[in-house]
């Protein structure tokens, strides 16, 4: 699959799936506890992934299994065990847009502790109406529910945006797939461990579960967590955070749509200004975090020039082609005028050889023309002195000019090997003029230098 094609169906998977999970957790609550509807989802989710890519798990280091039980606990229990624990209280539309705050922990997380560059005041202030909706969404609850459902979505978001920037700032070498199966299933582990704990299973009743329930958590596993998941761990290792992170401005839609159709959640319209002021922060967070990151990104693709993707691979593999296509025809080109010259000097030995005068007096009459031509003065534009010369200097532009139109082709894609090139053009063409003493060196570099101006005008 190609890698644009790639990413485009995971960013889907991300922004359709997962928003859609909101609603599925509120069907599932309906005949599963939440601590054992989180377990059910992340465990069952896990080992898929993990029988999926057995290969990629034994390929693991110890320190990956190390901040997969960390991240694992992070995701699954910090973030969707306390969502479920809160969506038995409150509205999965709210739920959904509480924890669009998450880009709000992730950029105050980098403010306090910062990996590169610390978040500047602008995007602070962009933080401001975030929280404000935050506030008014607050007011909207706080007489129905009370503000305590309010703190557990806070404190979830806050627990995934942790496990994010955890993620973002270790990294990892092995597979992707594996390492979601790993946290998966680290995570379903300690959700049963509280589920038991709490009780849940003895208030549970295996009779009363409905298809619809049952329909539910098959969805959650398979949509929500192996593919959601699995696609969201991708992203990371191949996309910026920022532009992973533009799922919190469409989960909450989707989430919203789905639980007035479905479930009969009406949105209120102080509801609904609350979820734009968190859209609206976010989406400004967004903006002025990519600005930097862009021109990181550039930097980094001039410094690292072989470092591209597989379509600019492509493309350079091309381009060489081409480059090596334009080098032979110069070469043969170079043979072909070599082969004229081995003719012409062919038929001057043959003509010579076609005189009746004998081969002294020939010499003898050679040697006189040429002392004649030595002491008489050569006006500067005689063709006859210049005649030899001029065809060496067209030829060795010829194939200067053959030369340097493969390479910038071949560096097209390539800026920074631009100067290298000049570079060492430069120093063959000085080595050049040190082997070539006396007027022909001379004049040879008269027509170098005028060919290599229009060489760096052309670059």
């Amino acid at each position: 699959m190609p890698r644009s094609l790639a990413i485009t169906a995971a960013f889907a998977a991300i922004y359709v799936l997962w928003g859609s999970t909101y609603f599925a957790i509120a069907t599932g609550l309906e005949s599963f506890p939440p601590l054992m509807l989180m377990a059910l989802r992340s465990l069952c989710g896990g080992i898929l992934l993990l029988a999926f890519d057995v290969r990629g798990l034994r390929a693991l280091a110890a320190r990956d299994w190390r901040l997969a039980g960390l991240c694992g606990v992070l995701f699954f229990v910090g973030c969707h065990g306390v969502l479920a624990m809160a969506q038995t209280r409150v509205a999965s539309g709210i739920a959904a847009i509480m924890l669009a705050t998450i880009p709000f922990w992730t950029t105050l997380i980098d403010y306090v502790l910062p990996d590169r560059r610390r978040p500047s005041l602008l995007v602070l202030a962009a933080l401001i109406p975030g929280f404000c909706g935050v506030g008014a969404i607050g007011w909207l609850n706080g007489g129905a529910a009370g503000m305590l459902p309010l703190v557990y979505l806070l404190a979830a978001a806050l627990s995934w945006s942790v496990a994010t920037v955890i993620a973002r700032r270790t990294g990892h070498g092995g597979s992707s797939l594996a390492l979601a199966g790993l946290q998966l299933t680290f995570g379903g582990l300690v959700l049963s461990g509280l589920s038991l704990a709490a009780g849940e299973a003895g208030g549970f009743v295996a009779a009363s579960v409905s298809a619809r329930a049952l329909a539910a958590v098959a969805w959650l596993v398979l949509a929500g967590s192996v593919v959601g998941f699995a696609a969201y761990h991708w992203l990371l290792a191949n996309v910026s955070t920022s532009l992973v992170a533009t799922y919190t401005f469409v989960n909450p839609v989707i989430a919203v749509l789905l639980g007035a159709v479905f479930l009969g959640e009406r949105p209120t319209p102080l509801m609904l200004v609350g979820g734009g002021l968190i859209l609206a922060s976010v989406l400004g967070v967004w903006i002025i975090e990519r600005r930097p990151q862009r021109r990181d990104s550039e930097e980094e693709r001039r410094l690292h020039p072989h470092q591209h993707d597989a379509e600019d691979q492509e493309r350079c593999a091309q381009q060489a082609h081409r480059a090596r296509r334009l080098h032979g025809n110069s070469e043969q080109a170079e043979m072909v005028e070599g082969e004229r010259g081995q003719h012409l000097a062919g038929d001057e030995q043959g003509e010579e050889g076609r005189s009746p005068e004998p081969r002294d007096q020939q010499n003898g009459q050679g040697d006189e023309d040429r002392a004649e031509q030595a002491a008489a003065p050569a006006p500067p534009g005689d063709v006859r002195l210049h005649a030899g010369r001029g065809n060496r200097v067209t030829q060795r532009e010829r194939q200067h000019r053959h030369a340097d139109d493969a390479d910038e082709i071949a560096d097209e894609s390539r800026p920074c090997r631009r100067p290298q090139r000049r570079a060492q053009v430069g120093v063959q063409r000085l080595l050049h003029h040190q082997a070539d003493p006396g007027g022909d060196g001379e004049q040879d570099g008269k027509s170098e230098l005028e060919h290599g101006g229009s060489l760096e005008n052309g670059w």
